[in-house]
């Protein structure tokens, strides 16, 4: 995945954006559900239902995830951009094996393209309505809401971050909204992937519901 996605070519440009299409949202998910549970948050899940602001016009998001963290009920309101080094307008990645990663500024830059130091917001409106507070489904209604923003690429929040033993986490916080937010939490698929690898995790088993049923739909019209 790394190999495909930090690494800008024509042919790669095809193959992440099938992949992307397939499985991009429930990968992002499922390893966001890696990630918390790695924390040490517990009962983290999916949860079932839309991700969307009240009233007829109201912004949709792509996930909700619930975890309990001591006595704390959190429900993460999540959106997904698999924005990566073959997207349109997308920066060359850091390749796997690149032994200088830790002196790049790239995925500092990264971030500053899409955060606003001075407003302390998103800047891309696409993202910014992850900050902007979602009816939550029955039976959560007790549990603390919290934005998250996903993204593929690589982001850390400062120029000497060490994000070569990051795992792609972390909170900023934000110009207080009318409806009550103060941290948005961030999440960088490529550097927990990343994280992982260099700490010797081969292989992850993850659920991807929604990607189950493509694929049985797909064995079902395929001409034989």
């Amino acid at each position: 995945m790394i190999a495909l996605y930090d690494v800008r070519s024509p042919e790669n440009r095809r193959i992440t954006s099938a992949i992307t299409a397939m499985i991009g949202e429930d990968l992002a998910a499922a390893l966001i559900v890696d990630c918390l549970t790695g924390m040490g948050y517990k009962d983290v899940k999916l949860v079932d239902g839309k991700v969307k602001g009240e009233g007829k016009k109201g912004n949709w998001l792509d996930r909700w995830i619930s975890a309990k963290k001591g006595k704390k009920k959190i429900l993460y309101q999540v959106e997904i951009k698999m924005w990566n080094s073959n997207s349109v307008k997308g920066n060359d990645g850091i390749e796997i094996n690149n032994n200088h990663v830790h002196r790049s500024v790239q995925p500092y830059l990264n971030f500053c393209k899409q955060w606003d130091h001075k407003k302390k917001t998103l800047r891309n409106k696409r993202c910014r309505k992850v900050l902007k507070r979602m009816s939550p489904p029955t039976d959560y209604e007790n549990y603390e809401l919290k934005p998250l923003i996903c993204y593929w690429a690589q982001i850390v929040p400062q120029k000497n971050f060490k994000y070569e033993s990051s795992n792609g986490f972390f909170v900023k916080r934000i110009r207080k909204s009318k409806r009550g937010f103060k941290n948005l939490s961030f999440f960088s698929l490529s550097l927990y992937l990343r994280n992982l690898m260099k700490n010797g995790t081969e292989s992850l088993e993850l659920k991807l519901t929604n990607f189950e049923k493509r694929y049985d739909m797909l064995n079902k019209i395929v001409v034989k």
